[in-house]
């Protein structure tokens, strides 16, 4: 159900989330491959073996998600008498209607707000913060292990100038990265809907690019075994005509692009997501990627909860926030 305020999560409630947590991750947790190692026999011999361990996705969120799971229980578990009580009350008893949101309960504070409690509030959406922020980019990497769609990539334009402008294309592939980041950064986004439609633009842009430069060092591998089959002319013909090069400054644009378009999300983190990152969650046929990020992006959803209730309570408590916590985008 929805979260009306915070207070400790009942007993029942976790049981049954942990669970059907339970339930969702336990094929995940079957998803093993080989990998090289040692053992040592009972004579001294040390031997080379495969052993089966999670993969590598796998094991490296699976363990932080379980930990931001245990870390927002924990967090809703200190609203109480012996930590940091609170009193609350029906939105619609109070003067501005709860902000709008009549599902969530105003809290009650008297000003000013006792310094212990003062310093609790704000270790809580420091906590808060870090546990969205490993989420978000847990969310970001499982997305991009994900596979592009053959659709996708077909729809796409032959040239990135198509999508970016000719101005725009050109400073990804021609500038070095230090460059083309303080040019993005003097550019000026309006809102969430519009980074959301630059980070899709700039993806689509590095697909475009990389494909190019995969192409390119594919043909330049085969006419490098062309050289080995048939001699010396024909390879001295392929290079005359400058073909078979890799496409660097394709490579280039397309690193760049990545880069911003990352950027913006941090700098942006409500955004929706992009047509690309819609289009191979869609098309996803991975079960621990699907898995993963599926709970990456309910926890995200649980923790922007819980920071918008500390959000209400730190501004009717006036409550004074470090600079690094006042100006998080998540906050602003």
């Amino acid at each position: 159900g929805e979260m009306k305020r915070l207070q400790p999560v009942k007993a029942v409630v976790e049981a049954k989330w942990k669970r059907e947590l339970e339930w969702l991750l336990l094929p995940i947790t079957q998803i093993v491959v080989l990998e090289p190692a040692h053992q040592v026999l009972a004579n001294g011999n040390r031997v080379s073996i495969m052993r089966g361990v999670l993969r590598e996705d796998v094991r490296e969120h699976l363990p932080r998600l379980r930990q931001c799971d245990d870390g927002l229980v924990g967090i809703m578990a200190r609203f109480c008498a012996s930590d940091i009580q609170l009193e609350w009350k029906n939105p619609a008893k109070s003067s501005d209607g709860g902000g709008g949101q009549w599902w969530k309960e105003v809290p009650v504070l008297s000003q000013p707000v006792e310094s212990k409690m003062a310093a609790a509030l704000v270790e809580c959406v420091s906590s808060v913060l870090g546990v969205l922020t490993l989420v978000r980019d847990i969310n970001s990497d499982v997305i991009h292990r994900m596979e592009v769609s053959a659709s996708y990539g077909q729809q796409l334009p032959t040239d990135a100038t198509n999508i970016l402008g000719k101005e725009t294309a050109q400073i990804l592939k021609k500038k070095e990265a230090m460059e083309c980041d303080a040019f993005f950064a003097n550019l000026q986004v309006a809102d969430a809907l519009q980074a959301q439609k630059m980070m899709s633009q700039l993806q689509d842009a590095a697909l475009v690019w990389r494909r190019k430069h995969n192409e390119s060092a594919q043909k330049d591998h085969s006419e490098h075994s062309n050289f080995g089959r048939f001699g010396s002319l024909i390879g001295i013909a392929t290079k005359v005509g400058s073909q078979g090069v890799p496409n660097v400054a394709a490579l280039r644009g397309a690193d760049n692009a990545h880069r911003i378009a990352l950027a913006l999300r941090k700098r942006w983190p409500k955004a929706p997501q992009t047509a690309l990152e819609v289009s191979k969650i869609n098309c996803n046929l991975d079960v621990g990627l699907a898995a993963l990020e599926a709970l990456s992006r309910v926890l995200e959803g649980r923790a922007g909860t819980i920071l918008a209730h500390l959000k209400m309570i730190v501004q009717v408590g006036a409550v004074s926030l470090p600079p690094s916590l006042a100006l998080h985008p998540d906050l602003l």
